[in-house]
């Protein structure tokens, strides 16, 4: 089973997941290059000082997870960390449109979301030493059961099985989209809107106009949110105005004003009408488009994408399990 498990590993890991590389000239996912890790990885010390990792960044459109994180825009050329980012980094190529879909009904959204370039966008393959040890999976942590403080080899070895039959979809994953557990609010700090030359004014202009009894304190109240929001359609939204439209900052700062007198509008429907439930939920319905429109990244699904070796049949995948186990 172990030496299936090689092959399986060889055919389907091994591009990503292997500090040793092809000698004979072989390109990265070609052909040649599987030969080459089915031939090698029966060598007994293949895994011996191998790292099972390759530290190449990989496109978030080609591993298919969550790409909220990927999204980060800190260390672009011009921003806050420019200085601790490579060359390298900030030539990136633009990994471009992402085919994201509105959390309440899985419809397309649009317009459709595009990452900014260069630099965000990637992914580095973590090693796989280990892995048995540090379940649930995914940059995340969102793939396979928490230990929950069980740090025992039995209780690792049970977080381990559940998470990679989960990876290889032996079992289902579940579709994990973070949403609020109560009626709550979103707090804006008033400074950072009066820092804001340019787009600060518009906003609070539009607060006073809409409802002016959010402004406690010189700071930003907005709620009720309803139970069951998804937590990043609020909290990535861009109020810098330059995140989805950085080539175009007047029409980014109208879409983020735009959204924000919606979502205004909306959660004031919610407070005056004492609205709860399903009755809330429809009030926010109203404010989707436009919270989508001026989202940073509008990706919602969790513990999506890396589906590699997922249509292989189960007894391979079962291979691959008991071979990830000795690493």
């Amino acid at each position: 089973m172990l030496n299936r498990g090689k092959t399986v590993f060889a055919e389907n890991c091994a591009g990503c997941h292997s500090s040793k590389k092809p000698t004979d000239g072989s390109a990265p996912g070609s052909e040649g290059e599987k030969a080459w890790y089915r031939t090698h990885v029966m060598d007994p010390d293949f895994f011996t000082g191998n790292f099972l990792g390759d530290e190449v960044p990989r496109p978030v459109s080609v591993i298919g997870t969550n790409a909220t994180r990927a999204a980060a825009t800190n260390a672009m050329r011009g921003h806050i960390w420019d200085n601790f980012s490579s060359e390298t980094y900030k030539s990136r190529a633009k990994v471009g449109v992402l085919p994201l879909t509105n959390p309440f009904d899985g419809t397309p959204i649009t317009p459709p979301y595009e990452l900014q370039g260069n630099g965000p966008g990637y992914y580095r393959p973590p090693s796989l030493i280990s892995l048995w040890t540090s379940a649930p999976y995914l940059h995340n942590n969102m793939v396979g059961d928490d230990p929950k403080g069980d740090s025992s080899v039995v209780g690792r070895m049970r977080a381990f099985q559940d998470g990679i039959e989960k990876m290889l979809m032996i079992k289902p994953r579940p579709n994990i989209i973070w949403k609020t557990s109560a009626p709550s609010y979103i707090n804006i700090p008033g400074s950072y809107l009066n820092d804001n030359k340019v787009l600060g004014p518009v906003l609070l202009k539009l607060i006073k106009d809409i409802d002016p009894s959010v402004i406690s304190g010189g700071n930003i109240h907005i709620g009720p949110v309803p139970q069951g929001t998804p937590i990043n359609l609020l909290s990535n939204l861009d109020l810098d105005g330059h995140g989805r439209h950085p080539e175009d900052p007047l029409k980014g700062r109208l879409a983020v004003a735009k959204a924000l007198s919606s979502v205004l509008k909306a959660m004031l429907e919610i407070k005056h009408g004492g609205l709860q439930g399903d009755a809330a939920n429809a009030a926010l319905m109203k404010a989707v488009p436009d919270l989508l429109a001026a989202n940073k990244c509008p990706d919602f699904i969790e513990d999506k994408g890396h589906e590699y070796g997922t249509a292989l049949p189960e007894p391979d995948k079962r291979a691959l399990i008991e071979l990830l186990k000795t690493f």
